[in-house]
């Protein structure tokens, strides 16, 4: 496929560039088909679109028929991958594809998958209970073998090392590599295999280490083998034998999709994905729009007792915080990591006798609390715990709360029946955690309201693959530096693990407050309300080597866990300039992006929107862009305006409101109201704002403004409020950098 992109280019500068013609074209954006969004049980969000508008535009523009596909979507953990590969297997099923791959490297997230897909009692399941296509109740169901003319989508869930070595078998219920292969070749009427492959990151050992012309992994894989070579063998397979059919060389329109939020940083495998990755979403993008947790780094010279009490007690503190703000079914969970699979035993061992001894001395320490609490010198924002620390006791005191209160809670949440350790007790395997799929279904379903569950004893378990949404606290219990690094200075891979582990915490507690987005960040710019802490990891470590905490701290911003431009700063004003009228006096300017709104909205006073004709096809105007086209096209179309001040008052609410949503950092009500002096959004509509701008509808089939569909209308009106407010936007950021 190289020679599709010029050499400069990646696949997705490629179809940016696409999506930079369409933008100069009056409505020839790439729409997302009403059979998906209608058979999904969540709106998508912006990314999420993005993502898959870029698919659309890959194989309008790219594919070629009877050639595989492989594709890899490079998007955060928690940014809702798994939502958007049932919004592919719907496109796919269209497109005439009944066959369906799902395969990863961990059981665990192959059964929690299935569940995702499969089970429409499930809290996670992605689709409506009924799927509808073309008027047609279509199943999903999961088989073993592949039917040859199925007439539901059929998907088939396993690990990769068990479809390695499956494949090679000759056995009942079983498909083989020749079985697979022959699906949608020249012998089948199937479409063929599209392969969803979760956690790709791990498919990528033969591009690192291995040629492809001295590798033969068609061999089964024992027990004993490496796990370099098990990944080599894994890509082998999935790349030459099942997506490009190595040994059958037959019709082929096999489709490969992987997903991960980390592609390795090697120059052979960042050159393979250069024209693969369709789309990226990194974790910093993810957190910046407000959709994660924001991440405290606690490093304090604490011992392992005191260090659990204080999570203990964040944990306490939070449960009150939502109680307090009537937010229901609140628990919040923590996660104890140890070093080794012993360790964690002993240190479970050690948890359970401690919650079974808790009096009110053991929390003497309190008391000196600030003091032992060692914020970086470098005033991170992420190291900042000192005033939390300070609010919880101020809590504790003004309300007159008696410790015992504190230690009921504690005893009664943190039970022996309250806690998992990820290690099976029949497991005899000391370097592996094993789980049954009981604790399985526990770890996948902790926000549920009769989950008990509130502690979690792991090593490396719960690093990759696990979705969990009320964990706020992870406490580091081992004491010293993580063996590794050497003379290159390399990270630790444990530290590696645990900034891994820090991104599974980050997911954000949906909660209500007043109008804002439940999923999103709330209190950005209020840091002082007590409902910031349901927003906030805390990552607990004992700070004594300080190389850990900056390997920990490299390996955060590496991933996008921590915002490298990101810091607290703190200014001290001197005692005589606060005494100046000019400090006591201060006011606020109301003008300070007036200005820049209202050449806005002169820039904007009169704006196009052109309805397709009823007798012209959408797809077929967004495929072609040539001025004959569109000279026909528009020809004796009539124009009908509207001033929006006269615009039906509820489309225009929704549609302002779902821009302030989107960019409620500038455009939320509360911001407009303090900088263009406005009281209420009706005021919006006045002469002196957007009241004079018009909207020019341009239509060969509607004849008078009451006749334009209110889906028009809103479209519209969405599109012109995106170009007043980028607008407005540029010109503050030009500004900024005069």
């Amino acid at each position: 496929m190289s020679d599709l992109f010029d050499d400069e280019q990646t696949l997705e500068q490629e179809i940016n560039s696409i999506k930079k013609l369409l933008e100069k074209k009056k409505d020839t954006n790439i729409i997302i088909p009403d059979y998906i969004l209608k058979n999904i049980k969540y709106d998508l969000y912006e990314w999420q679109e993005e993502a898959f508008k870029n698919l659309l535009i890959y194989n309008s523009n790219y594919r070629k028929e009877n050639t595989p596909t492989h594709l890899m979507f490079n998007m955060a953990t928690g940014s809702g991958k798994t939502l958007l590969m049932a919004s592919l297997i719907l496109y796919y099923y269209k497109q005439g594809y009944k066959h369906f791959l799902f395969f990863v490297n961990q059981n665990n997230i192959v059964d929690k998958t299935k569940n995702n897909f499969l089970d429409y009692t499930h809290k996670k399941y992605l689709f409506n209970k009924n799927i509808i296509i073309d008027d047609k109740q279509i199943e999903i169901k999961e088989v073993d073998i592949f039917s040859d003319n199925p007439n539901s989508i059929e998907i088939k869930f396993t690990s990769i090392q068990k479809l390695h070595n499956n494949i090679r078998e000759v056995k009942e219920n079983i498909n083989t590599l020749e079985d697979l292969s022959k699906i949608g070749s020249y012998y089948d009427n199937s479409k063929g295999i599209v392969m969803l492959a979760d956690e790709g990151h791990h498919f990528n050992s033969l591009t690192k280490k291995i040629s492809n012309d001295l590798f033969d992994g068609d061999f089964e894989l024992a027990e004993k083998t490496t796990q370099e070579l098990i990944e080599a063998a894994w890509e082998y397979t999935v790349v030459n034998l099942l997506l490009q059919k190595e040994k059958f060389q037959y019709k082929n329109n096999n489709v490969l999709l992987e997903f991960t939020a980390t592609v390795p940083e090697n120059n052979n495998v960042l050159e393979k994905y250069k024209n693969k990755i369709i789309y990226k979403f990194p974790l910093l993008n993810f957190m910046r729009k407000g959709y994660t947790k924001e991440i405290n780094l606690v490093s304090t010279q604490q011992n392992k007792k005191e260090r659990i009490l204080f999570a203990l007690l964040f944990n306490w503190y939070r449960h009150k915080i939502a109680i307090r703000n009537q937010i229901p079914n609140f628990k919040p969970v923590i996660l104890f990591r140890s070093k080794t699979i012993e360790e964690s035993k002993s240190d479970y061992i050690f948890f359970i006798d401690m919650i079974n001894k808790l009096n009110k001395n053991d929390f003497k320490f309190i008391d000196d609390l600030n003091n032992k609490i060692n914020v970086n010198t470098t005033k991170s924002y992420y190291d900042d715990i000192t005033t939390k620390t300070e609010i919880l006791i101020r809590f504790i005191n003004d309300l007159k709360i008696d410790y015992q209160e504190i230690i009921d809670f504690i005893k009664t949440n943190f039970e022996d029946k309250n806690i998992i350790i990820t290690n099976s007790g029949t497991n005899k395997n000391k370097n592996k955690e094993v789980t049954d799929s009981e604790i399985d279904t526990l770890l996948n379903n902790l926000e549920d309201k009769n989950n008990i569950i509130r502690g979690i004893f792991t090593v490396n378990r719960l690093t990759e693959g696990w979705d969990v949404l009320n964990l706020f606290d992870i406490v580091r219990l081992p004491e010293g530096q993580n063996s590794g690094g050497g003379a290159d200075k390399k990270t630790a891979k444990a530290t590696v693990e645990e900034a891994q582990l820090i991104g599974r915490g980050v997911r954000y507690y949906p909660f209500k407050y007043n109008n804002k987005n439940i999923y999103k960040r709330k209190f950005d710019d209020d840091l002082n309300n007590e409902l910031r802490m349901l927003e906030e990891l805390n990552y607990y470590t004992y700070d004594k080597d300080s190389r850990y905490i900056t390997d920990l701290k490299n390996e955060l911003k590496k991933t996008g866990l921590i915002d490298s431009n990101k810091e607290k700063r703190e200014f001290y004003i001197k005692d005589n300039i606060k005494s100046t009228p000019f400090y006591n006096n201060q006011k606020e300017n109301p003008n300070r992006i007036k200005h820049n709104f209202e050449n806005a909205i002169k820039e904007c006073s009169s704006f196009q929107y052109t309805i397709p004709s009823r007798n012209v096809n959408e797809s077929e105007i967004e495929k072609n862009y040539d001025n004959k086209l569109e000279t026909s096209y528009y020809k004796d179309s009539r124009k009908i305006s509207c001033y929006i001040k006269d615009y039906p008052k509820n489309i225009f609410y929704k549609a302002f409101h779902n821009k302030a949503n989107k960019d409620n950092s500038l455009f939320s009500f509360s911001k407009l109201k303090k900088e263009v002096a406005i009281k209420s959004i009706k005021d919006l509509l006045g002469d002196n704002f957007l009241g004079k701008c018009k909207i020019e509808f341009i239509s060969k089939d509607v004849n008078k403004f009451e006749d334009i569909s209110n889906e028009h209308k809103l479209k519209a009106l969405s599109i012109f409020l995106d170009k007043l407010f980028d607008i407005v936007e540029n010109s503050i950021k030009a500004r900024s950098t005069e």
